[in-house]
C-alpha cells in the first residue's frame, strides 16, 4: 500500500480542479455560516479552505498563483498573503514536481497528527474535569444527549460531525486554557484534508456514543484522570477507524 494517500496520477487529474470549483457557492456559503475575516487575505484563506473541506479541492490538487486569482477575482497581493498562511498552518504544500498544492497527507502523517491529538485533547478533557463550571458541565451533558439522539435517527454524517466538534469544542473551552486551544485549532484545520468523517461508518457510530458517554461523565464527576483516558482512548479508535475508512477508498478506487 502506497504511503501516500494520493498518487501522481491522482494529482495530475486535480491540478485542474480550481477552473471547476463553484467559488460563487462557497462564498455564499461562509457568508451564511459565518462572519466575514477582517482581511482579504484572511477571506481569500477560508474561502480555499471551505473548498477543501467541500472535497473541490482534493490533495494534490495544483494551485498556480495566476489561474486562482483569475478564479477568484482577487489581486495578488491578498492572495498571495493567504496561501503562504495556509502553507505556514500546514494546509498547503510546495511540490518540486508541481508546485503549490492543497497537501497530500501520508499514513504517517495521519498516524502522528492522531497521536497528538490524544495527547493534546486527553489535557483538555483532564482541565475540563477540573475547571468546568455547572454550566459548561451541563452543556457538555447536553450536546452529548443531543449526538445520541441523531445517531438515532439516522442524521447525516456531516451533521454528526458538526456537533462531534461542538462536544470537542465545549471541552476545550471548559479547560480554560488558551495555549491549549491554540494547538489545537491549528491540528484541527489539518483535518481537513482527510475527507469524509468517520460518521459515515455505520459500525463506528456506537462506539462515538459511548466513548463520548464516557468522556462526559467523567468531566461531569470531576474524574480528571478518568477524562484524560477516556479522551485518549477514543482518539486511539478514532485513529483506527480513520485509517480504515482511507483503506476503503484506496481499495474502491485501485490504489
Amino acid at each position: 500500500m502506497a504511503d501516500k494517500l494520493v498518487n501522481m496520477s491522482e494529482s495530475e487529474v486535480a491540478a485542474d480542479r480550481v477552473a471547476l470549483v463553484n467559488w460563487d457557492k462557497l462564498r455564499a456559503g461562509l457568508c451564511a455560516d459565518s462572519p466575514s475575516a477582517p482581511t482579504t487575505a484572511g477571506r481569500l484563506a477560508d474561502l480555499i479552505i471551505a473548498a477543501i473541506q467541500a472535497s473541490c479541492l482534493a490533495p494534490g490538487s495544483r494551485l498556480r498563483e495566476t489561474e486562482l486569482a483569475a478564479a477568484l477575482g482577487a489581486s495578488r497581493t491578498p492572495l498571495r498573503e493567504a496561501l503562504h498562511s495556509l502553507k505556514q498552518q500546514g494546509i498547503l504544500e510546495h511540490d518540486t514536481e508541481t508546485g503549490l498544492r492543497v497537501r497530500v497527507l501520508s499514513w504517517r502523517d495521519i498516524t502522528a497528527l492522531y497521536e497528538l491529538r490524544a495527547t493534546l485533547e486527553g489535557m483538555s478533557a483532564q482541565l475540563a474535569a477540573r475547571n468546568a463550571s455547572l454550566a459548561e458541565r451541563d452543556l457538555i451533558a447536553q450536546l452529548n444527549s443531543k449526538e445520541q439522539a441523531l445517531m438515532r435517527a439516522a442524521a447525516p454524517p456531516s451533521e454528526l460531525a458538526r456537533l462531534n466538534n461542538a462536544f470537542h469544542q465545549a471541552i476545550l473551552n471548559a479547560a480554560r486554557n488558551a495555549f491549549l486551544q491554540d494547538c489545537l485549532h491549528q491540528q484541527n484545520q489539518i483535518l481537513i484534508l482527510l475527507g469524509p468523517t468517520a460518521y459515515s461508518l455505520p459500525q463506528r457510530l456506537q462506539e462515538i456514543s459511548d466513548e463520548h458517554q464516557a468522556i462526559c461523565t467523567a468531566i461531569f464527576n470531576r474524574d480528571e484522570t478518568g477524562a484524560a483516558q477516556a479522551m485518549r482512548a477514543h482518539l486511539h479508535k478514532a485513529l483506527a477507524a480513520r485509517l480504515a475508512l482511507l483503506s476503503e477508498q484506496m481499495s474502491a478506487t485501485g490504489d
